[in-house]
């Protein structure tokens, strides 16, 4: 399962103002698109770019 650490869910919440971490969460398993548990930068980007 991937984890995703407290620093990036405060950039992402105050960035993309979001404050559902689970809504966050969602996404970033979404984005983990080759399914190792870690986001890549680009699959980063992507996530990014789509919201």
């Amino acid at each position: 399962m991937l984890q995703v650490n407290n620093e990036v869910l405060k950039i992402l919440e105050e960035t993309m103002k979001v404050t559902d971490r689970g809504l966050i969460e969602a996404k970033f398993q979404l984005a983990d698109t080759n399914h190792d548990g870690r986001i890549s930068f680009d699959e980063f980007m992507s996530m990014i770019k789509e919201s």
